[in-house]
């Protein structure tokens, strides 16, 4: 994760803005035994002082958009920020962003009204406040891409006597973490059926994970939801059901639902 912010934090420092930032843009370059992550396809990428021009055409993949980009609004750094937000929540979860419904305007307006991602509760509040800060409503709010590189690393690495971090002695929590997540990976593996298993992998037909051209409705002032437990959709509820008995049925045939 550490390594996808410091590609950011190079574009960044570059003045430039990347403006499709998802995991389909993040590959894996192996050297000795060491997976470095690295970001590509600079199709969209722009100037960040570039002047807006009367083509306001939103294209992206619609989970890692931020709720202003999806209004219409100008691309700015903290777009990516909010972008790079939802990549490593998708890390941590081993679970696309929104991978249960269709990505429609239905969830466009979910995501201007907070809805966002679940975040697996072994996740520790450090790591979870980052993620939050990365995708808050306000792009204002956000921390730049440096600054979310500093932090993973003050979460995940130990600093020495001259304010350096030890990439080889990791911090307690993540050593803690590293742990929990492993120990329940193990457990749900075990007691979870193949099929299951199928199943909580499986997408709704409806949720794409490419670029394209985004025909959006108009969109409300985005805002924040602090209890996502608490959000209600706006999508029609029948919709909604159908969509909660598929992710909770045991048929392989979705259909069938």
């Amino acid at each position: 994760m550490a390594s996808i912010c410091e590609g950011l934090a190079f574009i960044h420092e570059s003045d430039l803005i990347h403006k499709d930032l998802h995991v389909g843009n993040v590959i894996l370059d192996y050297v000795n035994n060491f997976a470095d992550a690295c970001i590509c396809d600079f199709g969209f990428c722009k100037p960040a002082d570039e002047i807006l021009s009367n083509d306001k055409k939103v294209y992206g993949v619609m989970p890692y958009m931020a709720p202003e980009i999806l209004r219409g609004k100008e691309y700015t750094q903290k777009a990516d920020i909010y972008s790079l937000g939802i990549i490593i929540n998708e890390i941590i979860s081993m679970t696309p962003p929104f991978n249960k419904e269709p990505h429609d305007h239905y969830l466009t307006l979910d995501i201007c009204r907070g809805k966002r991602p679940e975040i697996r509760k072994e996740v520790p509040d450090c790591l979870k406040e980052i993620i939050q800060k990365c995708w808050d409503a306000n792009p204002t709010n956000r921390p730049t891409s440096i600054e979310v590189e500093v932090m993973l690393w003050d979460f995940s690495c130990v600093k020495d006597e001259n304010g350096v971090h030890d990439i080889d002695e990791f911090t307690e929590h993540c050593r803690e973490f590293e742990m929990i997540y492993l120990s329940n990976s193990i457990e749900e593996s075990t007691t979870i059926t193949s099929s299951l298993l199928k199943m909580r992998l499986e997408t709704h037909p409806h949720a794409i994970y490419t670029s394209r051209l985004l025909q959006l409705p108009n969109l409300p002032e985005p805002i924040n939801c602090p209890n996502q437990q608490d959000f209600v959709s706006s999508r029609p509820i029948m919709q909604v059901v159908q969509a909660e008995a598929a992710n909770t049925a045991h048929s392989d045939c979705m259909d069938c639902v």
